[in-house]
């Protein structure tokens, strides 16, 4: 079943999260390959990490002045602790059975503090979907995945995610308008009148 936007919207948003900052600089690289949700996932969070904005006519230069300073700085702390430098960071860990392991192993080792990362190769592809760690916490994300994954992870991983569908416009009644932010509550434009509103931010402090 395809994703629905929000649960796309939440996978696009947590895997630019786990990203490193050259790594999203990169990504901002081709950014006019991307989706219109992608676009927007990653120009927040660049904003976020105070990266600059790919659609400002300067991106070009202070993302490359961005990546040589962090490379002077690991080239520094490298050569100050007397160790060769190594950029590789990331390190395969394990091949899965299928997305819901995967997703498994996802949180125990985040649980445990190890950075990981789930490679899917897509609905199309034969292979298994893969996890892959922080090279320094290999050896720690193996002892934590030769035990038994704790059922309340399991269990979570079976919870069925129901169906979502994106409201009409307010506006004009069109479906389908364009999501276009997540926080604090969604935000949308309709693709037909330009019309746009937010969803009602939940009050949580009358949840409790």
């Amino acid at each position: 079943m395809p994703e629905s936007p929000e649960q796309e919207w939440r996978r696009i948003t947590e895997l630019y999260a786990d990203m490193y900052d050259e790594q999203l600089l990169e990504l901002a690289g081709s950014f006019n390959d991307l989706t219109d949700m992608a676009k927007t996932v990653l120009r927040d969070e660049l904003r976020k990490r105070d990266l600059g904005d790919p659609l400002s006519p300067n991106f070009s230069a202070v993302a490359r002045s961005h990546a040589d300073a962090q490379r002077a700085i690991d080239a520094a702390q490298s050569e100050a602790a007397g160790k060769s430098i190594d950029y590789t960071w990331k390190v395969l860990l394990c091949e899965c059975d299928d997305k819901a392991h995967a997703w498994q192993l996802k949180q125990a080792l985040r649980r445990a503090g190890i950075d990981c990362w789930v490679e899917d190769p897509g609905q199309f592809s034969v292979s298994p979907p893969r996890v892959s760690v922080a090279a320094d916490q290999l050896e720690q994300a193996r002892a934590v995945i030769a035990n038994p994954i704790p059922q309340d992870i399991i269990d979570e991983s079976r919870l069925e995610i129901p169906d979502y569908s994106p409201p009409n416009c307010p506006a004009c009644g069109a479906a389908d308008p364009t999501l276009l932010a997540a926080d604090p509550s969604n935000s949308w434009e309709c693709e037909i009148c330009g019309n746009e509103w937010s969803d009602p931010v939940e009050d949580r402090s009358e949840a409790h």
